[in-house]
């Protein structure tokens, strides 16, 4: 037994909508980067707060990259692209997007970086 309705697509000259996109671990670790590495203030909206990027901020708070998270927004103060060099070890537990952009982020900063992670 076959369907032979007809169907087609109805087509509208414009759309009023409201869409939410639900947060990217990606683009807010992206973000994060470019704004600790950018001259004055970023603010990031509509961020996610995996692990993943909350490994991240605590990580470049270690660079002295200085950032005030709430459920809407983060604020990162830039360096300029001078982070400072961390003074203590960084764990980053199993965030692989950060252990990628901090092994080149930290090549910035004047001194040694070390990282560390969980064996996950």
């Amino acid at each position: 037994m076959s369907d032979t309705t007809t169907r087609s697509i109805k087509t509208v000259k414009s759309v009023n909508a409201h869409i939410t996109v639900p947060p990217s671990k990606s683009y807010t670790n992206r973000a994060l980067i470019v704004s600790a590495l950018a001259d004055g203030l970023s603010i990031l909206s509509n961020t996610s707060s995996s692990d993943d990027s909350l490994y991240l901020i605590q990580a470049l708070r270690h660079f002295g990259i200085e950032l005030v998270a709430s459920d809407t927004q983060i604020q990162v103060q830039g360096s300029n692209g001078k982070p400072a060099a961390p003074a203590n070890e960084i764990f980053i537990g199993n965030a692989g997007t950060a252990l990628r952009f901090l092994t080149t982020f930290s090549c910035l900063a004047n001194g040694q970086t070390h990282l560390t992670g969980d064996e996950a």
